[in-house]
């Protein structure tokens, strides 16, 4: 049968997060014997949430499990559950874990869908939530503390039914230990860098951020994920794992998730004027800036002009290049979210010219010197120890027309959230063609 099994909330205050404890999941339920019918799902939901854990990520596992079997199943997970939360100084007030065991329901996905549309644009609910659970016919639900975690359980399987899950990330986790020292995996910083240099092509993004040569792929928080790597294609995935795992001490373990990364989903919604909903992610069309205001540390306070009416923004000094171009009435259209009356904007589309950034050539990882290009598509070469490379651009465009008279603008790549669509996926198309291989090697 058929059997879904969504996460999420297990987030606890000394480590752990959803994703971890899935995989947990993951390779308890493939050493009982049961098969995988699809690549896990991984969900972020909206990035402004207050009560948001670290991740804001919900997980989906698709499973084959008999009828008589699913009771069982769901009293072990339970166990695990309740063990895991409080290995890591659980605080009830906090999180809310919750674990949903369902079937398949056609009849449900509209439904479904929606709701994960919500959930990645607005505050939704908790009563939302219980009103579609009440219409699911055949369901185990799993919870501690509260009932909050059935939001994104919910979203997760309605992410199941859309066309968003165009991306994926292949995480890497401790086997063992609670929480992974990143100072361990820092050792190698300069080698890791130039790694993901190399291997950041046309398939893998947001690595590193390379105004700081910033390593993208480790968390800043206590939990066990040892690195994530995102890209369109699962293959180059694994092959870069397979270069970084090298790198590592301890026990450690993966799993690919297929997810809505990347994809600006959140930011498809028209927000209205005067932005009265707070957390509310979208866009807003055709405006004039009135005045601005400079304040202290480089943040930039706006007065538009929206559709006859007054609305305000604020750019952040992170925002980067989008701050340098507010002065233009050519800006048509700003991406970002809503708080307390503001616009925060995220990125931009403007008329204008392209602009390309140049940064310095990449450190060689054997001599540490600066590396010299070899020819047009020929990669580098260091010219003491003749090691090479084969990163092929010095340009990184932040800044890419998307059209003869379009421009799209985003933060630095240190600042973007997990949703927002990385520059270098503009105007490319993405398909799931290597879903088939990797369910197979979940299966081994």
């Amino acid at each position: 049968m058929n059997t879904i099994i969504a996460f999420d909330d297990i987030d606890t205050h000394r480590g752990g997060c959803t994703t971890h404890f899935t995989t947990n999941i993951f390779y308890y339920l493939l050493n009982e014997g049961f098969n995988p019918k699809d690549i896990p799902v991984l969900v972020r939901l909206n990035p402004d949430t207050p009560w948001k854990t670290r991740g804001n990520a919900s997980t989906m596992l698709f499973f084959d499990i008999p009828e008589n079997k699913i009771d069982s199943i769901t009293r072990k997970i339970e166990k695990k559950l309740v063990k895991y939360v409080n290995s890591g100084e659980w605080i009830p007030s906090n999180t809310q874990p919750c674990i949903l065991i369902t079937q398949i329901d056609t009849d449900m996905s509209q439904k479904l869908l929606q709701f994960y549309r919500k959930t990645i644009r607005e505050i939704v609910a908790l009563n939302d939530a219980l009103d579609i659970i009440k219409d699911i016919k055949d369901k185990r639900i799993i919870t501690l503390a509260g009932q909050r975690g059935l939001i994104g359980c919910l979203s997760a399987i309605g992410a199941y039914f859309s066309n968003d899950l165009k991306t994926y990330e292949l995480l890497r986790y401790t086997k063992s230990i609670y929480v992974y020292n990143k100072s361990d995996l820092m050792e190698n910083k300069l080698l890791i860098l130039n790694i993901l240099r190399e291997e950041e092509r046309f398939d893998t993004f947001s690595h590193v951020d390379y105004q700081t040569d910033k390593i993208l792929i480790t968390p800043s928080g206590n939990d066990p994920v040892i690195y994530g790597i995102r890209g369109t294609n699962p293959i180059e995935l694994i092959r870069l794992d397979n270069k970084l795992k090298r790198l590592i001490k301890t026990d450690s373990r993966w799993l690919i998730y297929r997810t809505n990364q990347a994809t600006n989903a959140h930011l498809t919604n028209k927000l209205e004027t005067g932005c009265r909903h707070d957390y509310s992610q979208g866009y807003v069309i055709s405006f004039n800036v009135r005045s601005e205001t400079h304040l202290r540390g480089g943040h930039t306070y706006l007065n538009l002009s929206l559709n006859k009416a007054d609305s305000k923004a604020v750019v952040f000094h992170e925002a980067g290049y989008i701050r340098k171009l507010l002065d233009s009435n050519n800006i048509t259209i700003l991406y970002g979210n809503c708080r307390e009356g503001f616009i925060k904007i995220e990125s931009i589309l403007k008329i204008g010219e392209n602009c390309k950034i140049k940064y310095p050539n990449p450190i060689c990882p054997k001599c540490m010197v600066r590396m010299e290009k070899m020819g047009e598509n020929s990669g580098w070469r260091c010219r003491k120890c003749r090691y090479r490379m084969k990163l092929d651009h010095t340009i990184l465009i932040h800044k890419r027309r998307i059209d003869q008279k379009t421009l799209k603008l985003l933060e630095p790549t240190r600042y973007q959230r997990h949703l927002t669509k990385p520059i270098k996926l503009y105007g490319r198309k993405m398909r799931r063609t290597y879903d088939h291989i990797i369910l197979g090697l979940l299966n081994r």
